[in-house]
């Protein structure tokens, strides 16, 4: 009896070994590739496959894993298309601004006040544009405050086209603006910077 009582405890330690070294290896390779795919994720590569394998729980755990990667890819599609579109809005103002300071360095504009006012918008435009950068890298997402006031669109359209005149003139480019009372509700920065970028 002691031998056979030996005998089952020695086979219940072999079999327990066994199944312990199966589960573990069940569970370890789709943990080491969990593993894996999380460091990649780590290290920036945002394009990882996320294995699906093993136990309902370790499935579970790559599902979530897989929804982190794509937020991380959506943040930094978001965070990409901001900085270009910042970098775009700057490029305007900047470059109307360049161009009226050297035709008044160069003597083909007066300095009066109408082209020092239309200097200070575009500063103002500049400084709005930097705020709104502050604004970004505050923020969560990508998303900027907008007003809702009663302005004249066509005012705002006619202090662009006049700000761009130089530019259009340097084209070989004849502007001209037929323009009437235009009442709207918005944000005359941004719909100032709209019709900046459309011309």
């Amino acid at each position: 009896l002691n031998r056979l009582y030996l005998l089952a405890a020695i086979s219940a330690a072999v079999i327990a070994i066994l199944l312990g070294v199966g589960i573990a290896a069940v569970v370890g390779r789709p943990l080491r590739r969990l593993r894996r795919a999380a460091e990649q994720i780590q290290s920036g590569e945002l394009d990882v496959v996320i294995p699906a394998g093993g136990p309902v729980e370790l499935q579970d755990l790559g599902h979530a894993l897989d929804a982190l990667r794509q937020t991380l890819r959506r943040q930094e599609n978001a965070r990409k298309e901001s900085a270009a579109d910042l970098a775009h809005e700057l490029r305007t103002p900047v470059s109307t601004l360049l161009g009226r300071i050297e035709a008044l360095q160069d003597g083909v504009l007066p300095p009066n006040n109408h082209n020092l006012e239309t200097m200070r918008t575009d500063t103002l435009r500049l400084k709005r544009l930097a705020d709104d950068i502050d604004q970004l890298a505050e923020a969560d997402k990508a998303a900027f405050f907008v007003e809702h006031i009663r302005v004249d669109l066509a005012a705002i359209v006619r202090a662009q086209t006049d700000a761009a005149t130089l530019a259009f003139q340097a084209a070989g480019i004849s502007l001209s603006a037929d323009l009437g009372p235009a009442p709207v509700m918005g944000d005359p920065d941004r719909l100032a910077q709209i019709c900046a970028n459309l011309l």
